[in-house]
């Protein structure tokens, strides 16, 4: 198989491959705009923030371990058994 020309296929490539993409104005004169409605600005914001908080709370990881080591930790088995129940409650329905 013979391929001929390919000077002029690789000026074809060139070309488009240098095309700049002009801005485009509407009937008016006027280019398109976006707007962001403060709803969602803040949603961002929210979203960012929870993007850099870190998953594990140290200072209170810390906190209970030196409560544990300390024998001072005291956790009601009460409370413990109503947020289960309310949790499986919450996600059952």
């Amino acid at each position: 198989m013979k391929i001929n020309n390919i000077h002029q296929i690789s000026k074809i490539y060139e070309a488009t491959s240098t095309r700049k993409i002009s801005s485009k104005t509407n009937k008016n004169g006027e280019k398109d705009k976006l707007e962001i409605s403060t709803t969602a600005r803040h949603y961002q914001t929210g979203i960012n923030a929870v993007k850099n908080s870190p998953d594990i709370r140290q200072d209170k990881v810390d906190k209970i371990k030196r409560q544990m080591e300390s024998g001072t930790y005291n956790v009601s088995a009460e409370e413990v058994a109503k947020k289960m129940m309310a949790e499986f409650f919450d996600h059952s329905i």
